[in-house]
């Protein structure tokens, strides 16, 4: 991912892409770290908004562990 160069919104558009192609083939644990990526890609790239959406997202699906809700929801919070 683009985010070592310090490219983070390429690095949250590359995980957009990978999360939508991969979509049936992944658990949805797995997309949802991948999402929970992107949230942080878009919080470096100055779009908190944006990352606030997606974290916010994750917290609320309850299908999802508490272990990965409860990450998203502290990351959401920590804005």
């Amino acid at each position: 991912l683009e985010s070592n160069a310090g490219n983070h919104q390429e690095a949250a558009d590359q995980i957009k892409f990978l999360t939508t192609a991969y979509q049936r083939d992944a658990t949805e644990e797995y997309l949802a770290w991948a999402q929970y990526l992107q949230g942080q890609m878009l919080r470096d790239a100055g779009k908190p908004d944006e990352a606030g959406k997606v974290w916010l997202e994750i917290e609320s699906t309850p299908q999802l562990s508490l272990y990965r809700r409860s990450w998203a929801a502290y990351q959401a919070a920590y804005m």
